[in-house]
């Protein structure tokens, strides 16, 4: 199993890391009522391989994404030494985002500032573009858009934001 083999990797007097990626799917707080019997011991499994992990002094680190950080069983999180919580991008994370995305092709810092403005959260929107929704959506539809007759341009990449919805928060 996967904890077997960290634990094999960092007995090499190494650092050994595992992630599990999706960790809601496996790590479900027990406190719900639908939750199985066999689901429960797996919780409880995982905890128990977590807790062998310490016996590594640090040189084994586990990591466990999750866009449901509120499904994770509170026992895992008080293990966690540190959650980190990825928010929306801000206006200048959007602008640095596009900015980096698009090197190679010529905006002007206020198209750059107009296309972070039209992905944040509006007065009608519940809530703005993620980091994953502008290089995942937005961008390869603007892209799509433009292919194979135009350049990518401002205006294309501008309709492409007003066109797509932003995931919904979970």
């Amino acid at each position: 199993d996967a904890f077997s083999q960290l634990k094999e990797q960092a007995g090499k007097k190494r650092i050994a890391f595992l992630l599990i990626d999706e960790a809601d799917a496996i790590a479900t707080t027990r406190s719900t009522s639908q939750m199985h019997q066999e689901e429960k011991a797996a919780v409880n499994t995982l905890i128990q391989k977590i807790d062998e992990i310490r016996e590594l002094n640090g040189r084994a680190i586990v990591f466990m994404s999750t866009n449901r950080l509120h499904f994770i069983d509170e026992a895992i999180l008080r293990r966690a030494a540190v959650v980190l919580e990825f928010k929306r991008p801000t206006k200048e994370e959007c602008v640095e985002l596009y900015e980096k995305s698009l090197k190679g092709i010529t905006f002007t810092v206020e198209q750059l500032n107009d296309l972070a403005e039209l992905s944040l959260k509006k007065d009608t929107d519940k809530v703005g573009y993620s980091f994953s929704d502008i290089r995942l959506k937005v961008l390869p539809e603007a892209v799509a858009k433009a292919y194979p007759d135009k350049p990518l341009t401002f205006e294309i990449i501008k309709e492409t934001i007003i066109s797509i919805q932003p995931s919904p928060e979970i």
